[in-house]
């Protein structure tokens, strides 16, 4: 492991001390001796810009004690006290989110992700630093791959928007899938093989705070993967020119997603004549893409409140207008609940 020689401050070096001594007794999916490697060199560039992550992390830990009381770091594996412990779980995950893609991190989103890693409700979610680290560092090179520029700036903004979003959208906070959750569903995409784009509009509607729908569509994408599914692409409401009124393409799919049954049965309609429309777009999508099916995806209802539509949406694709073949089942609204 080749760590670079350069000059912190007593703090920073004290964490990299603790970093390099501490044996995990749990299983890290980024290797202990690249967390430490991202960790030193992020370290070391912003300390060549006049900033010390070490002294933010310590003076937040410090002057919020609580963070320290929580159950998630007493008793800690690695045996140290929960004040250090903390630190050396926040710092895994800057050095998990240096090490996703090179460069990336920088002062301002790194400063923004502590706020976020030390709010009650992700420090209670029981889900990783390190999967948190790695979800910010995937989400970073998303964005620039995206074409998103002054890629610290834009997700220091992330960061702040989204830290509205996930403390007051009412199902997020019913379903406990907060900000750690989110990171975690970045990690779900990118850490495993495949190669795909998650479109610049995606990370836009992020950083304006963009509504709920967004977070939607990345969560259903990772379940989705994590099921086996090849993604391709995400991008809200329509994928490229070529795909209409689709959040998600698959190797196979064409994936329009809601939140809740009741917004994809909406998107449908709720008479016959009303689901014409929607039966329009499935005959043009699968005549254009043949070998892709056109489905649904939403995380909160059950199978049984599409009863109704799945009628509607099979007569309205008989009418001549339309004339299409497909016909549509339960098993064509696929549920990827928020806990999943």
């Amino acid at each position: 492991m080749n760590i670079p020689n350069f000059q912190a401050s007593s703090n920073a070096m004290r964490t990299l001390l603790i970093l390099a001594a501490l044996n995990l007794s749990y299983a890290a999916a980024t290797p202990l001796c690249e967390i430490i490697e991202g960790w030193t060199r992020l370290n070391e560039r912003l300390h060549q810009e006049g900033v010390t992550l070490g002294q933010n992390l310590a003076a937040k830990l410090d002057g919020d004690p609580s963070i320290a009381a929580s159950a998630r770091f007493q008793n800690h594996p690695s045996g140290l006290s929960p004040r250090l412990a903390a630190q050396q779980e926040i710092n895994e995950a800057l050095g998990a989110a240096e090490e996703a893609r090179v460069g990336l991190i920088g002062d301002q989103g790194a400063t923004e992700f502590i706020e976020v890693a030390t709010t009650d409700r992700v420090v209670s979610s029981g889900i990783s630093y390190n999967d948190m680290g790695r979800g910010y560092g995937q989400l970073a090179a998303s964005a620039s791959d995206s074409g998103i520029t002054s890629i610290d700036q834009h997700l220091a903004l992330v960061f702040q928007k989204q830290r509205i979003k996930f403390q007051t959208h009412a199902a997020l906070v019913a379903n406990n899938y907060t900000e750690a959750s989110f990171l975690k569903d970045w990690t779900r995409l990118f850490d495993t093989s495949g190669n795909f784009l998650v479109a610049r509009q995606v990370h836009i509607d992020l950083q304006s705070g963009g509504n709920e729908g967004i977070i939607g569509n990345i969560h259903s994408a990772a379940v989705l993967k994590n099921r086996g599914q090849t993604i391709e692409y995400i991008d809200p409401d329509q994928v490229g020119t070529a795909y209409k009124q689709v959040d998600i393409l698959t190797s196979d799919l064409m994936i329009q997603t809601g939140l809740t049954s009741n917004t994809i049965k909406g998107k449908i309609g709720l008479t016959v004549d009303d689901a014409v429309a929607m039966a329009k777009v499935i005959k043009e999508m699968e005549t254009a893409h043949p070998g892709k099916l056109y489905k649904f995806s939403y995380m909160e209802g059950e199978p049984e409140d599409f009863n109704s539509v799945i009628g509607y949406l099979n007569e309205a694709l008989q009418y001549p207008e339309v004339a299409h073949s497909r016909v549509f089942t339960a098993a064509d609204f696929i549920k990827t609940p928020w806990n999943e």
